[in-house]
């Protein structure tokens, strides 16, 4: 499998400095971007994947990673979904999810101590549930294609994300192991938990990872999509959509597995809260019946609430305004 994880030892990554321990030498491949002083690498990950590997010009080797790792929408290219400034000759993709401005804002204000790691991952033809549907086997395939993008320590620990089409990678994931992994401390669906199915034991891996320790966090956001239209047609069937998969089928799978659910308003969000706050289900009303697929994760700062969510408290509001907006590159990446 190509990608980055094969041409580094955890121990070369560790000590990617010159001798003179003031500067930081990137790892082969990557090069310098014209955005933030960052350090960006395209490579191609073993079946049919693309990926971009996005590093804080400030990596610093002596600390711990934190991987997080984004999915893509269905239809979606990584250049639109880092996301940049718009101007008239610009596809209007790039407006509407800005995962880069959304890091740089928690790398900026959200320091936990560890390098923020991004990584972008899109599925040849653009879609990871068409991704998983090419043939038999491909969920196995799923764990291996991850730690293939960014080398694994130790102390390394992940995030799996993704918005709309993306969170099928992370049920593939699911499907892939007995118990999700020690090192993935967070979890969350941007719009995105279409495919949760409690009869592929959904529920009960992730009420046990959950359980497993109590700095593991779940995030949901969707919202009521069951009456929206675009040209005059229903958007999702009688039984599709994320305000079912999130009411109808993961709040019943998680209560059989003995969470309890607290729930509360917040304006026009329904907030359902279990294990101590960690499990965090945040449902839109939508009471002027709108399209907010991508308003969620867009213009509601989506990525920032879904990684600094603790305790069912949420480190940026989900609100209108964009707390990333001095993080905006100038202009779409260039690979």
């Amino acid at each position: 499998m190509r990608g980055l994880a094969p041409l580094l030892s955890a121990v070369a990554l560790a000590t990617a400095c010159t001798a003179s321990a003031t500067r930081w030498t990137p790892p082969p491949g990557f090069r310098p971007s014209p955005h933030f002083g960052e350090y960006v690498l395209e490579t191609r990950l073993a079946p049919d994947a693309r990926c971009v590997v996005d590093l804080a010009g400030d990596y610093d080797p002596a600390l711990p990673d934190h991987v997080v790792f984004f999915a893509l929408p269905n239809g979606n290219s990584i250049e639109w979904t880092a996301g940049c400034t718009m101007t008239p000759d610009l596809d209007w993709h790039y407006d509407i999810q800005h995962i880069a401005a959304q890091t740089r804002y928690l790398r900026e204000f959200h320091d936990e101590g560890r390098n923020l790691v991004l990584v972008y991952l899109e599925a040849d033809g653009k879609s990871w549930p068409a991704w998983r549907r090419k043939d038999d086997g491909r969920d196995a395939l799923i764990p291996e294609l991850l730690e293939s993008a960014w080398p694994v320590r130790d102390d390394t620990v992940w995030t799996l994300t993704g918005h709309s089409g993306g969170g099928s990678l992370t049920f593939g994931y699911l499907n892939a192991v007995a118990d999700i992994a020690p090192r993935v401390v967070r979890i969350a669906f941007l719009d995105s938990n279409y495919a949760f199915a409690a009869e592929e034991n959904h529920g009960a891996k992730f009420a046990r990872w959950l359980a497993s320790d109590e700095d593991n966090v779940l995030a949901v956001l969707a919202y009521d999509d069951r009456e929206i239209t675009y040209n005059g047609k229903k958007v999702v069937s009688d039984t599709g959509g994320t305000y079912r998969a999130t009411l109808e089928r993961m709040v019943p799978a998680f209560e059989a597995e003995g969470l309890a659910f607290e729930s509360s308003r917040d304006g026009d969000w329904i907030v359902m809260t279990a294990a101590d706050g960690r499990a965090d289900f945040r449902i839109h009303t939508n009471p002027e019946n709108e399209i907010l697929h991508t308003v969620m994760v867009g213009e509601m700062n989506g990525l920032v609430h879904a990684m600094t969510l603790r305790g069912g408290e949420t480190g940026a509001a989900l609100r209108r305004e964009r707390v990333y907006s001095d993080f905006v590159q100038s202009a779409p990446y260039d690979f």
